[in-house]
């Protein structure tokens, strides 16, 4: 096993995430570094160590697009997953098998909750991303 300072430190992904909003993100705040870029060279240095992943995708997008992508990203998985919500729970819905719309929203949902601790819905393209992003377009196809 892990150590009991891993563990509490969610495996040093606090110590990341403490770097990236009180360090990266101040000195990008608006437009951010670049896509896949932490910090102004790129990798963000934490503890002697070069990181490219911020094992947050929401931590992800505020450094790398700063408030701009951010507010956009944030906009769009809100309004995505109150589509999947509604369609979760519309018995309106022709030809939908109800488990279905259900377990669709739950996929969602799976994918914003594993986002807090990878990249999940943005960065370096994942099956968790594009499977994100079949879903916001269905989402979107159905309002």
């Amino acid at each position: 096993g892990e150590s009991r300072e891993a563990l509490s430190s969610a495996t040093g992904r606090t110590e990341i995430w403490h770097a990236l909003i009180f360090d990266s993100f101040p000195a990008a705040p608006i437009l951010g570094h670049g896509y896949v870029n932490l910090g102004p060279d790129g990798p963000l240095q934490v503890a002697g160590t070069n990181w490219s992943n911020a094992h947050n995708a929401f931590l992800y997008a505020l450094a790398s697009t700063g408030l701009g992508g951010f507010t956009l990203i944030t906009a769009m998985v809100l309004s995505a997953l109150r589509s999947w919500i509604r369609i979760a729970d519309s018995p309106h819905i022709q030809g939908a098998d109800p488990v279905m719309r259900r377990g669709l929203c739950a996929c969602y949902i799976a994918i914003l909750v594993d986002s807090c601790s990878s990249y999940g819905m943005v960065g370096h393209p994942s099956p968790a991303m594009y499977l994100f992003h079949v879903l916001y377009v269905r989402a979107c196809l159905r309002r």
